[in-house]
Protein backbone atom coordinates (compact mmCIF):
# COMPACT_ATOMS: atom_id res chain seq x y z
CA UNK A 1 0.00 0.00 0.00
CA UNK A 2 1.88 3.15 -1.09
CA UNK A 3 0.97 6.83 -0.38
CA UNK A 4 2.18 9.89 -1.82
CA UNK A 5 1.68 13.54 -2.19
CA UNK A 6 2.66 16.91 -1.92
CA UNK A 7 2.15 20.47 -0.25
CA UNK A 8 2.88 23.96 -0.78
CA UNK A 9 2.53 26.66 2.56
CA UNK A 10 3.31 30.19 2.19
CA UNK A 11 4.05 31.95 5.28
CA UNK A 12 3.88 35.22 6.75
CA UNK A 13 5.47 35.80 10.46
CA UNK A 14 5.40 39.10 12.70
CA UNK A 15 7.12 38.02 15.83
CA UNK A 16 7.85 40.44 18.37
CA UNK A 17 5.36 42.74 18.18
CA UNK A 18 4.61 45.08 20.81
CA UNK A 19 1.30 47.41 20.89
CA UNK A 20 0.58 50.74 22.81
CA UNK A 21 -2.49 52.05 22.74
CA UNK A 22 -3.76 55.30 24.88
CA UNK A 23 -6.70 57.36 24.96
CA UNK A 24 -7.46 60.59 26.51
CA UNK A 25 -9.99 63.64 25.77
CA UNK A 26 -8.16 65.35 23.46
CA UNK A 27 -5.73 62.92 22.00
CA UNK A 28 -5.46 58.72 20.72
CA UNK A 29 -2.15 57.12 20.49
CA UNK A 30 -2.05 53.76 18.91
CA UNK A 31 1.27 52.63 18.09
CA UNK A 32 2.35 48.84 16.85
CA UNK A 33 6.38 48.26 16.85
CA UNK A 34 8.77 45.31 16.31
CA UNK A 35 10.65 42.98 14.35
CA UNK A 36 10.31 43.24 10.55
CA UNK A 37 7.68 40.42 9.09
CA UNK A 38 9.36 37.87 8.00
CA UNK A 39 7.99 35.81 4.58
CA UNK A 40 8.97 31.91 3.74
CA UNK A 41 7.76 29.58 1.69
CA UNK A 42 7.82 25.57 2.49
CA UNK A 43 7.14 22.84 -0.27
CA UNK A 44 7.67 18.86 0.31
CA UNK A 45 6.66 15.87 -1.23
CA UNK A 46 6.40 12.29 0.69
CA UNK A 47 5.91 8.83 -0.06
CA UNK A 48 5.27 5.87 2.00
CA UNK A 49 4.45 1.93 1.81
CA UNK A 50 2.97 -0.43 4.02
CA UNK A 51 5.07 -3.57 3.39
CA UNK A 52 3.40 -6.89 5.15
CA UNK A 53 6.62 -9.44 4.66
CA UNK A 54 4.86 -12.25 6.54
CA UNK A 55 2.13 -13.34 8.51
CA UNK A 56 4.39 -12.04 11.36
CA UNK A 57 6.74 -9.14 10.11
CA UNK A 58 4.91 -5.61 8.68
CA UNK A 59 7.03 -2.36 8.06
CA UNK A 60 6.38 0.40 7.39
CA UNK A 61 8.91 2.69 5.86
CA UNK A 62 8.72 6.39 4.23
CA UNK A 63 10.70 9.62 3.20
CA UNK A 64 9.90 13.48 3.43
CA UNK A 65 11.81 15.78 1.30
CA UNK A 66 10.86 18.93 1.70
CA UNK A 67 12.91 22.65 0.95
CA UNK A 68 12.13 26.34 3.24
CA UNK A 69 13.20 29.31 1.10
CA UNK A 70 13.56 32.47 3.40
CA UNK A 71 15.91 35.99 3.20
CA UNK A 72 17.16 34.34 0.39
CA UNK A 73 18.28 31.43 2.16
CA UNK A 74 17.22 27.69 0.99
CA UNK A 75 17.11 25.42 3.53
CA UNK A 76 16.85 21.46 1.74
CA UNK A 77 15.65 18.44 4.14
CA UNK A 78 15.88 14.60 3.81
CA UNK A 79 14.15 13.01 6.84
CA UNK A 80 13.68 9.30 6.37
CA UNK A 81 11.57 6.99 8.82
CA UNK A 82 11.20 3.49 9.45
CA UNK A 83 8.59 1.49 11.44
CA UNK A 84 8.37 -2.61 11.96
CA UNK A 85 5.96 -4.42 13.87
CA UNK A 86 6.84 -8.24 15.14
CA UNK A 87 3.60 -10.40 15.75
CA UNK A 88 4.56 -12.97 18.42
CA UNK A 89 1.21 -14.22 18.71
CA UNK A 90 -2.34 -12.94 18.04
CA UNK A 91 -2.00 -11.20 21.16
CA UNK A 92 1.25 -10.08 22.13
CA UNK A 93 3.52 -7.94 19.48
CA UNK A 94 6.89 -5.76 19.25
CA UNK A 95 7.38 -3.01 17.74
CA UNK A 96 10.40 0.07 16.57
CA UNK A 97 10.73 2.97 14.99
CA UNK A 98 13.27 5.55 13.79
CA UNK A 99 12.19 8.90 12.72
CA UNK A 100 14.45 11.67 11.21
CA UNK A 101 12.50 15.12 11.33
CA UNK A 102 13.01 18.76 10.40
CA UNK A 103 11.20 22.10 12.06
CA UNK A 104 10.80 25.38 10.14
CA UNK A 105 9.13 26.59 12.98
CA UNK A 106 10.86 26.91 16.90
CA UNK A 107 9.30 27.55 19.89
CA UNK A 108 11.00 30.48 21.76
CA UNK A 109 10.01 30.09 25.30
CA UNK A 110 10.90 32.29 28.57
CA UNK A 111 11.78 30.63 31.90
CA UNK A 112 10.97 33.30 34.19
CA UNK A 113 7.96 32.68 36.71
CA UNK A 114 6.17 35.81 35.91
CA UNK A 115 3.94 35.36 32.94
CA UNK A 116 5.18 33.01 29.92
CA UNK A 117 5.29 34.13 26.32
CA UNK A 118 6.15 31.61 24.41
CA UNK A 119 6.40 32.50 20.68
CA UNK A 120 6.17 30.76 17.66
CA UNK A 121 9.29 31.94 15.70
CA UNK A 122 10.84 30.44 12.14
CA UNK A 123 13.84 30.24 10.33
CA UNK A 124 16.00 32.61 8.92
CA UNK A 125 19.12 33.18 7.01
CA UNK A 126 20.64 33.46 10.61
CA UNK A 127 18.82 30.85 12.85
CA UNK A 128 18.57 27.24 11.26
CA UNK A 129 15.80 24.94 11.38
CA UNK A 130 16.14 22.21 14.54
CA UNK A 131 16.94 18.92 13.72
CA UNK A 132 15.74 15.80 15.99
CA UNK A 133 16.87 12.20 15.48
CA UNK A 134 13.92 9.83 17.35
CA UNK A 135 14.22 5.88 18.33
CA UNK A 136 11.23 4.06 20.19
CA UNK A 137 10.75 0.67 20.75
CA UNK A 138 7.65 -1.15 22.42
CA UNK A 139 4.87 -3.80 22.56
CA UNK A 140 1.37 -4.03 23.05
CA UNK A 141 -0.56 -6.81 24.76
CA UNK A 142 -4.24 -7.46 23.92
CA UNK A 143 -5.18 -8.80 27.12
CA UNK A 144 -8.58 -9.99 26.01
CA UNK A 145 -11.16 -8.27 23.20
CA UNK A 146 -11.27 -5.61 25.42
CA UNK A 147 -8.60 -4.32 26.83
CA UNK A 148 -5.30 -3.33 25.34
CA UNK A 149 -1.73 -2.58 26.76
CA UNK A 150 1.04 -0.69 25.32
CA UNK A 151 4.34 -0.03 26.48
CA UNK A 152 7.08 2.28 24.88
CA UNK A 153 10.20 3.64 25.43
CA UNK A 154 11.90 6.16 23.21
CA UNK A 155 15.35 8.46 23.11
CA UNK A 156 15.73 11.75 20.95
CA UNK A 157 18.29 14.28 20.29
CA UNK A 158 17.37 17.74 19.09
CA UNK A 159 20.20 20.23 17.17
CA UNK A 160 19.47 23.53 16.55
CA UNK A 161 17.38 24.70 19.69
CA UNK A 162 16.43 27.66 20.74
CA UNK A 163 16.83 29.57 23.93
CA UNK A 164 16.65 33.24 25.42
CA UNK A 165 20.06 34.41 26.91
CA UNK A 166 21.12 35.06 30.34
CA UNK A 167 19.34 38.55 31.35
CA UNK A 168 17.34 38.88 27.43
CA UNK A 169 13.61 39.00 27.69
CA UNK A 170 11.08 39.67 24.87
CA UNK A 171 10.49 43.40 25.85
CA UNK A 172 13.76 44.08 27.48
CA UNK A 173 14.73 46.19 24.41
CA UNK A 174 13.83 47.51 20.81
CA UNK A 175 16.65 44.52 19.08
CA UNK A 176 14.95 41.55 17.26
CA UNK A 177 14.41 38.22 19.04
CA UNK A 178 17.64 37.15 17.08
CA UNK A 179 20.01 38.79 18.86
CA UNK A 180 18.49 37.80 22.15
CA UNK A 181 18.03 33.91 21.88
CA UNK A 182 21.59 31.39 21.66
CA UNK A 183 21.49 28.23 19.79
CA UNK A 184 21.87 24.62 21.17
CA UNK A 185 21.37 20.89 21.49
CA UNK A 186 18.47 18.98 23.66
CA UNK A 187 17.76 15.38 24.40
CA UNK A 188 14.37 13.41 25.42
CA UNK A 189 13.73 10.38 27.13
CA UNK A 190 11.71 8.55 28.67
CA UNK A 191 8.68 5.87 28.92
CA UNK A 192 5.11 5.81 28.12
CA UNK A 193 2.46 3.07 29.28
CA UNK A 194 -1.19 3.14 28.16
CA UNK A 195 -4.35 0.98 28.82
CA UNK A 196 -7.10 1.22 27.22
CA UNK A 197 -10.75 -0.79 27.26
CA UNK A 198 -12.59 -0.40 24.14
CA UNK A 199 -16.05 -2.36 24.13
CA UNK A 200 -18.74 -2.17 26.53
CA UNK A 201 -21.21 0.62 28.09
CA UNK A 202 -18.03 1.58 30.03
CA UNK A 203 -14.52 2.49 27.55
CA UNK A 204 -11.53 4.89 28.54
CA UNK A 205 -7.92 4.72 29.00
CA UNK A 206 -5.18 5.37 31.64
CA UNK A 207 -2.20 7.36 30.18
CA UNK A 208 1.15 7.62 31.76
CA UNK A 209 4.31 8.91 30.97
CA UNK A 210 7.70 9.31 32.76
CA UNK A 211 10.03 11.78 30.85
CA UNK A 212 13.19 13.59 30.91
CA UNK A 213 13.70 16.76 28.54
CA UNK A 214 16.93 18.45 28.89
CA UNK A 215 18.48 21.89 26.67
CA UNK A 216 22.22 22.31 26.68
CA UNK A 217 23.83 25.57 25.08
CA UNK A 218 27.52 26.94 25.39
CA UNK A 219 26.39 30.56 26.29
CA UNK A 220 23.69 29.76 28.67
CA UNK A 221 24.22 28.06 32.36
CA UNK A 222 27.89 28.35 32.08
CA UNK A 223 27.50 25.39 29.45
CA UNK A 224 25.82 23.13 31.57
CA UNK A 225 22.75 21.25 30.60
CA UNK A 226 19.60 22.56 32.44
CA UNK A 227 15.55 20.91 32.40
CA UNK A 228 13.71 22.38 29.53
CA UNK A 229 10.83 24.54 30.92
CA UNK A 230 7.98 22.05 29.78
CA UNK A 231 9.88 18.90 31.11
CA UNK A 232 7.42 17.05 32.64
CA UNK A 233 8.84 13.96 35.06
CA UNK A 234 4.93 12.65 35.79
CA UNK A 235 2.06 13.19 32.81
CA UNK A 236 -0.87 10.64 33.68
CA UNK A 237 -4.32 11.06 31.51
CA UNK A 238 -7.87 9.41 32.70
CA UNK A 239 -10.45 8.96 30.20
CA UNK A 240 -13.63 7.32 30.78
CA UNK A 241 -17.20 7.31 28.77
CA UNK A 242 -20.18 5.39 30.14
CA UNK A 243 -23.30 5.32 27.55
CA UNK A 244 -26.55 5.05 29.46
CA UNK A 245 -28.26 4.55 26.49
CA UNK A 246 -28.30 5.48 22.34
CA UNK A 247 -29.00 9.06 23.76
CA UNK A 248 -27.23 9.85 26.91
CA UNK A 249 -23.50 9.48 27.64
CA UNK A 250 -21.51 11.03 30.36
CA UNK A 251 -17.30 11.54 30.36
CA UNK A 252 -15.23 12.73 32.60
CA UNK A 253 -11.83 13.23 32.14
CA UNK A 254 -8.82 14.26 35.14
CA UNK A 255 -4.69 15.11 33.99
CA UNK A 256 -2.52 15.13 36.23
CA UNK A 257 1.23 16.38 35.20
CA UNK A 258 4.73 17.81 37.16
CA UNK A 259 4.58 21.22 37.37
CA UNK A 260 7.05 23.27 34.96
CA UNK A 261 10.75 24.13 35.35
CA UNK A 262 11.13 27.85 35.99
CA UNK A 263 14.32 30.37 36.83
CA UNK A 264 13.67 32.02 40.28
CA UNK A 265 16.70 34.03 41.64
CA UNK A 266 17.67 33.05 45.09
CA UNK A 267 20.00 35.70 46.20
CA UNK A 268 20.67 39.61 45.38
CA UNK A 269 22.80 42.28 45.65
CA UNK A 270 23.16 46.36 45.18
CA UNK A 271 25.02 48.01 42.31
CA UNK A 272 27.10 50.84 43.04
CA UNK A 273 24.27 52.99 41.46
CA UNK A 274 21.44 51.69 43.68
CA UNK A 275 19.15 54.88 44.46
CA UNK A 276 17.75 53.86 47.38
CA UNK A 277 14.16 52.93 46.31
CA UNK A 278 12.49 49.45 46.95
CA UNK A 279 10.66 49.73 43.89
CA UNK A 280 11.56 46.82 41.55
CA UNK A 281 11.62 46.94 37.71
CA UNK A 282 9.91 42.83 36.96
CA UNK A 283 10.45 43.22 33.28
CA UNK A 284 8.52 40.94 31.33
CA UNK A 285 8.99 37.80 31.21
CA UNK A 286 12.47 37.64 32.78
CA UNK A 287 13.90 34.24 31.33
CA UNK A 288 17.10 34.38 31.99
CA UNK A 289 18.92 34.94 35.81
CA UNK A 290 21.58 32.74 35.88
CA UNK A 291 24.27 35.34 35.39
CA UNK A 292 22.56 38.17 37.45
CA UNK A 293 19.96 40.30 36.06
CA UNK A 294 20.30 44.05 37.04
CA UNK A 295 16.71 45.51 37.42
CA UNK A 296 16.48 49.53 37.42
CA UNK A 297 16.92 50.20 40.81
CA UNK A 298 20.19 49.39 41.07
CA UNK A 299 19.83 45.51 42.64
CA UNK A 300 21.00 42.26 41.20
CA UNK A 301 18.74 39.12 41.45
CA UNK A 302 20.32 35.72 40.26
CA UNK A 303 19.85 32.32 40.34
CA UNK A 304 22.22 29.36 40.92
CA UNK A 305 21.37 27.55 37.38
CA UNK A 306 18.57 28.25 34.98
CA UNK A 307 15.45 26.47 35.52
CA UNK A 308 16.06 25.61 39.18
CA UNK A 309 12.92 25.79 40.80
CA UNK A 310 9.38 23.75 39.75
CA UNK A 311 6.12 24.79 39.64
CA UNK A 312 3.17 23.11 41.95
CA UNK A 313 1.79 19.86 40.06
CA UNK A 314 -0.98 20.81 37.76
CA UNK A 315 -4.48 19.04 38.10
CA UNK A 316 -8.15 19.39 36.63
CA UNK A 317 -10.84 17.37 36.42
CA UNK A 318 -13.55 17.61 33.63
CA UNK A 319 -17.09 16.03 33.52
CA UNK A 320 -19.58 16.53 30.95
CA UNK A 321 -23.09 14.77 29.95
CA UNK A 322 -24.14 14.85 26.18
CA UNK A 323 -27.61 13.94 25.20
CA UNK A 324 -27.37 12.71 21.37
CA UNK A 325 -30.42 12.88 18.68
CA UNK A 326 -30.23 10.83 15.82
CA UNK A 327 -32.37 12.38 12.83
CA UNK A 328 -32.78 10.88 8.68
CA UNK A 329 -30.38 14.02 7.63
CA UNK A 330 -27.48 13.25 10.56
CA UNK A 331 -27.51 13.84 14.15
CA UNK A 332 -27.39 16.73 16.56
CA UNK A 333 -25.90 16.50 20.01
CA UNK A 334 -26.15 18.96 23.11
CA UNK A 335 -23.38 18.98 25.59
CA UNK A 336 -23.05 20.58 29.10
CA UNK A 337 -20.55 19.85 31.75
CA UNK A 338 -17.78 21.73 34.09
CA UNK A 339 -14.52 22.63 33.85
CA UNK A 340 -11.93 22.32 36.70
CA UNK A 341 -14.69 20.27 39.15
CA UNK A 342 -13.11 20.34 42.19
CA UNK A 343 -11.73 24.20 41.74
CA UNK A 344 -8.11 23.23 41.72
CA UNK A 345 -6.10 27.01 42.07
CA UNK A 346 -3.61 25.88 39.21
CA UNK A 347 -1.13 29.16 39.04
CA UNK A 348 -1.35 30.65 35.73
CA UNK A 349 1.39 32.99 36.35
CA UNK A 350 3.38 34.92 39.41
CA UNK A 351 4.57 38.01 40.18
CA UNK A 352 6.73 39.45 42.56
CA UNK A 353 7.06 42.65 45.00
CA UNK A 354 9.31 43.83 47.71
CA UNK A 355 7.48 44.26 51.24
CA UNK A 356 8.64 45.61 54.59
CA UNK A 357 8.61 43.05 56.89
CA UNK A 358 7.14 44.89 60.25
CA UNK A 359 8.63 41.81 62.68
CA UNK A 360 11.85 41.76 61.61
CA UNK A 361 12.34 44.98 60.07
CA UNK A 362 13.58 43.49 56.74
CA UNK A 363 12.87 44.18 52.86
CA UNK A 364 11.81 40.42 52.06
CA UNK A 365 10.61 39.53 47.91
CA UNK A 366 7.25 37.69 48.08
CA UNK A 367 6.03 36.15 44.86
CA UNK A 368 2.21 35.69 44.43
CA UNK A 369 -0.09 33.62 42.42
CA UNK A 370 -2.50 34.19 39.75
CA UNK A 371 -5.15 31.55 38.72
CA UNK A 372 -7.06 32.30 35.54
CA UNK A 373 -9.07 29.06 35.18
CA UNK A 374 -10.97 28.25 38.12
CA UNK A 375 -14.64 25.71 38.14
CA UNK A 376 -16.57 26.58 35.14
CA UNK A 377 -19.60 25.85 33.34
CA UNK A 378 -19.52 24.82 29.80
CA UNK A 379 -22.11 24.03 26.90
CA UNK A 380 -22.27 23.48 23.29
CA UNK A 381 -24.45 22.63 20.78
CA UNK A 382 -23.27 20.52 17.91
CA UNK A 383 -25.10 19.50 14.43
CA UNK A 384 -23.34 16.33 11.63
CA UNK A 385 -25.32 15.86 8.32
Amino acid sequence: SIRFGASGIYHKFRPGVNSFYSKTEGETIDNTSGSENINGTEISIYIEDDWDISNVVRVNGGLHVSSFFVQGENYFSVQPRISARFALSDRVSLKAGYAHMTQYMHLLTSSGITRSSDLWVPVTKNVKPQQSRQLSVGTAVAISKMYLLEVEGYYKTMSNAIEYKDGASFLLDASGWEDKIATGDGQAYGVEIFFKKTQGEFTGFVGYTLSWSWRQFEEINFGNRFPFRYDRRHDISLVGKYRFNQKWSMNANWVFYTGNAVTVPTSSYITPNYNGNLYRNQEFPSPGLSYGYPTSNGIVVSAPYRNNYRLPNYSRLDVTASYRKTKKWGAWELTFGITNLYNKMNPSFYYMTDEFDLDTGEIVTKYYQKTLFPIMPTLSYSVKF
